[in-house]
């Protein structure tokens, strides 16, 4: 079926929640752009506590594009304007930096 079509969304209007399991991040903070009920595939704003670390393997593709603070993945560096895709399966390292990060994040199926 997809996930439902949403004309506007006002992201600043929803309120923080703890990240849901399907983005397996303890301890992070989420706003549910969309969420597709079929597939579990979702889009996500994430804000990171600064120095919250991670050790991911996610069972789906995920995207993130950083807008605001920096995140390191497997030691790069991605601060504000980054872009990183890790690929389903793999194993990763996430780490929030000095000053915590918010990342817009679409996991797919």
């Amino acid at each position: 079926m997809g996930r439902p079509h949403i004309d506007f969304i006002q992201p600043q209007l929803l309120p923080w929640q703890p990240a849901p399991p399907y983005a397996a991040r303890q301890g992070v903070e989420a706003k549910t752009l969309s969420l597709d009920g079929d597939d579990g595939s979702c889009s996500l704003v994430l804000r990171y506590p600064a120095g919250w670390n991670g050790k991911l393997t996610m069972p789906r593709d995920e995207e993130l594009f950083v807008l605001e603070g920096a995140l390191l993945l497997d030691g790069a560096r991605l601060e504000k304007g980054a872009y990183a895709h890790v690929a389903a399966g793999r194993t990763w390292q996430l780490v929030a930096g000095e000053s915590g990060a918010v990342s817009l994040t679409f996991i797919t199926c």
